[in-house]
């Protein structure tokens, strides 16, 4: 088992933050966002990192090979809910600014707060990620 904190230091300094933005005529504004933590590693750490994660609530996969030209093992953590568990864990003062990390922490907490189910939400969330670009009308 890890600590806390060492979790925390693993998951702020090896972690990959994936954001799939995707189209989705099933849902109410067309688009669905599918959010994945993702950190590459010895099968040993990430062993140890899953089953610390699990005594937090986390859930979190690992596979052995990530895809047949990457044969390195890979923890995923996927879904709202287990990644704003694993956000809500992190101290805010932590959280590096003007990093990716920051803006998928806003992004989790938007997620959570159900504001992707929205047109504004989304716009916004396009806009965080540089999908969307707006300009004023003046």
């Amino acid at each position: 088992m890890l600590s806390k904190g060492m979790l925390l230091g693993i998951i702020l300094g090896r972690a990959n933050f994936v954001t799939d933005i995707y189209r989705n005529d099933n849902s109410l504004v067309g688009y669905s966002i599918k959010v994945v933590t993702k950190v590459r590693g010895e099968h040993s750490l990430l062993s140890m990192l899953q089953d610390t994660l699990s005594l937090y609530g986390i859930s979190a996969s690992i596979k052995l090979k990530e895809t047949k030209n990457r044969p390195r093992p890979i923890l995923t953590i996927t879904g709202i809910k287990n990644n704003y568990e694993l956000f809500d864990m992190i101290p805010q003062h932590l959280i590096p600014t003007q990093t990716t990390t920051l803006q998928h922490y806003n992004l989790i907490q938007m997620l959570y707060l159900k504001e992707h189910l929205t047109l504004e939400g989304i716009e916004t969330i396009m806009q965080m990620r540089g999908i969307l670009h707006v300009t004023n009308k003046s």
